[in-house]
């Protein structure tokens, strides 16, 4: 009975492995599933949030585009369909020869000195946006679809801002006008003690001259510095000398040092007693005269730019439009690729933790040749 006894333990134990390792692979399996279990709840968790903010976000732009739908509807009607005309009309019209009139009361040597600074201040003001944006793009030049989020943002401002105001401008200069029209005169006393002498009129020359030549070298310094800001930050560790030593950097710095050279040489021009003899003459001119002559120069303006028309900043919105939306595609679908290896490692990481806990059991089953 040895035999047989002995045939049966065999058997018995050949059983009781095959039971063990699919004790072991149950429990292996039960492991994996519930930390799949625990991943697809995250992930369902997650999704869910992703979804809402995407439905949110769809709502958002959904509203853009109707907005934007408006927009190309109403700039082929009434009144803006008629912008550009009327502006023009205005520039054209009785009213506006009157009111040029009365500011070309003022002397032309101090309305030329006068249109200096304000091109110098304007171009001032123009630099300092366009800084902003440059810096903007700058900060999200690493980032592409922030990088054109900020510049489709400033093309929709842009468009909204012609569209949502131009009449209203419109109605701003024509009342700017009518301002004028009817503002204070120059008395003839006032006219007879603004009468231009050869020392006036040298002095008011030699001042637009200083003017237009700051506003220059202001425009050089403000380019140099752009170029330093984009050549630091292309190499955050670079020394100013460095930079300085640069060839994109050296025909900016040679332009300032021309353009300061330049600058000194007019000011060496506007010598005693000019800026005496300029400041006494601009003196005779009464405040609410100067104040007529500012407010005929903006409503100018302001009639010169709407007389252009919106120009291409329709076609500049859709264009930075289609920018964004290769950079979104972009992203989502390295956002995509990212979410997929991401959950590959994860997987793979909770396998591996499986194995090392289970390392013994496996390492023997091996060893005994276990099914």
């Amino acid at each position: 009975d040895m035999e047989k006894l002995a045939a049966d333990l065999r058997a018995a134990l050949l059983e009781l492995r095959k039971r063990r390792s699919a004790l072991l692979d149950a429990e292996e399996a039960l492991a994996l599933a519930e930390a799949e279990l625990e991943r697809a709840r995250a992930e369902s968790e997650s999704a869910a949030a992703r979804l809402a903010a995407a439905q949110e976000r769809l709502q958002r732009e959904t509203e853009r585009q109707d907005r934007h739908v408006r927009w190309g509807a109403m700039l082929l009607e009434e009144p803006l369909v008629s912008v550009a005309d009327r502006a023009d009309d205005v520039l054209k019209s009785d009213l506006f020869a009157e009111a040029k009139s009365r500011v070309e009361e003022i002397p032309q040597g101090l309305r030329d000195v006068a249109a200096a600074r304000l091109a110098r201040e304007l171009a001032r003001q123009s630099g300092e946006r366009g800084d902003v944006d440059a810096t903007e793009d700058e900060l999200a030049d690493l980032a592409a679809t922030e990088r054109e989020w900020l510049r489709f943002l400033r093309a929709e401002a842009a468009l909204g801002a012609w569209v949502q105001g131009a009449s209203a401008r419109l109605d701003q200069a024509a009342g700017l006008l009518e301002k004028v029209r009817s503002g204070p005169r120059l008395t003839a006393a006032e006219k007879a003690d603004l009468a231009p002498t050869k020392a006036r009129t040298d002095a008011a020359a030699a001042a637009k001259d200083v003017e237009e030549a700051t506003k220059a070298l202001e425009a050089a310094v403000r380019t140099r510095e752009a170029k330093r800001i984009e050549l630091r930050a292309a190499n955050i560790e670079a020394a100013d000398a460095d930079i300085e030593k640069d060839a994109a950097f050296k025909p900016l710095q040679k332009a300032v040092e021309d353009a300061d050279a330049d600058l000194k040489k007019k000011t060496d021009l506007f010598i005693a007693p000019m800026p005496a003899d300029l400041e006494a003459w601009e003196a005779s001119v009464p405040d609410g005269v100067w104040d007529s002559l500012a407010a005929f120069q903006t409503a100018q303006r302001i009639l010169q730019e709407l007389k252009a028309g919106p120009g291409t900043l329709g076609a500049d919105m859709l264009a930075a439009e289609d920018k964004l939306v290769i950079a979104l595609k972009d992203e989502t679908k390295a956002a995509r690729t990212l979410d997929f290896l991401r959950g590959r490692a994860e997987r793979l990481r909770v396998r591996l933790r499986l194995t090392e806990n289970l390392q013994e059991p496996r390492i023997a089953r091996a060893v005994r040749g276990d099914a």
